[in-house]
């Protein structure tokens, strides 16, 4: 069976494709919506209340904000920046900034230098930018879905050495990130 890689038709792919999408309109969606987003992206780091962003919260439950807009503004705060980005080396954060963002560990070396060169050439809230912005998220995410771990879930033409990084990264508790 042949299954080709980039876009294609769900309803023709042989394995289903379970989520939950958020919708404003639904309050337990919404208040499960920025639970699951703030641990996708600060896993067990137990923001305080002056930490999180309550005005994100509220826009997104008025519908103003997609949870992608809110990812990519937590992705930005210094409270991120500081703990996964300026503690860590280069190489950890974008493997984090993978992890967090994008819910899978880089596919290949290459991968990350690609991104470094990125961080160097146009900084930090591009970098995130690319990310968020970049056509593997809108496919798997789109502007509803929270990002979440994917390692087990290969996608069509991904080299099985990502499988065993997945794993290893995705094994580790959410608080040693920061390692």
């Amino acid at each position: 069976m042949k299954i080709s890689i980039g876009p294609r038709s769900h309803e023709n792919c042989p394995f289903g494709v379970t989520f939950q999408e958020f919708h404003p309109s639904n309050p337990e969606a919404h208040e499960i919506a920025i639970a699951a987003i703030y641990k996708q992206i600060f896993g067990n780091l137990g923001l305080i209340q002056s930490q999180r962003m309550p005005e994100l919260d509220v826009q997104l439950l008025n519908g103003r904000i997609t949870v992608r807009t809110k990812v990519k503004a937590l992705a930005k705060t210094e409270v991120y920046k500081q703990v996964y980005f300026y503690q860590v080396s280069p190489w950890r954060s974008i493997a984090l900034l993978f992890k967090h963002l994008q819910g899978r560990s880089p596919i290949c070396r290459e991968e990350v230098a690609t991104k470094i060169k990125h961080l160097h050439d146009f900084g930090y809230e591009s970098l995130v930018d690319s990310f968020i912005d970049s056509a593997g998220y809108i496919e798997v995410f789109g502007d509803s879905i929270v990002p979440h771990k994917r390692a087990f879930k290969s996608e069509a033409g991904m080299r099985t050495i990502v499988f065993k990084s997945s794993l290893e990264m995705h094994n580790r508790e959410a608080s040693s990130d920061s390692e």
